[in-house]
């Protein structure tokens, strides 16, 4: 069976979609606690790139941008704090999507389930278990 419609990364016609999808699980209700941005070094809020996230943009957190560094950008500044998302399926046929990750320095992994209705990324479910 065809998988056209299906897609496990970003490609130019979904990366506004992928930057919708990550700004609603940067913004999780459920994630806020443990972002704990009182701490200067969780501050601005760091997000690997890999490929699931493979562009900047424009995304803001706490009033900075968000910082989009490699696993060796990661390594060579000595970033402890950082999210990551694991897998990103988005099924254009049914306009759904699922998207994992893991905030390794509070052990916790996440998954959120979004729809897409009149073009806009909104959160349906999702989900947080420490590690």
């Amino acid at each position: 069976m065809p998988t056209a419609n299906k897609t496990s990364h970003n490609t130019s016609s979904t990366s506004n979609d992928t930057t919708q999808m990550l700004r609603q699980v940067i913004d999780l209700p459920k994630l806020q606690p443990y972002y704990h941005s009182n701490l200067p070094e969780r501050v601005p809020l760091v997000v690997e790139k890999n490929q699931y996230v493979l562009a900047k943009s424009s995304l803001k957190k706490f009033d900075q941008p968000v910082v989009f560094l490699d696993r060796a950008g990661i390594v060579a500044q000595n970033t402890k704090a950082y999210l990551v998302i694991t897998k990103l399926d988005i099924d254009a046929q049914t306009k759904k999507a699922t998207v994992e990750f893991t905030y390794p320095i509070e052990g916790i992994d996440g998954q959120v389930s979004l729809s897409n209705s009149q073009g806009k990324w909104e959160v349906v479910k999702s989900s947080i278990q420490e590690q």
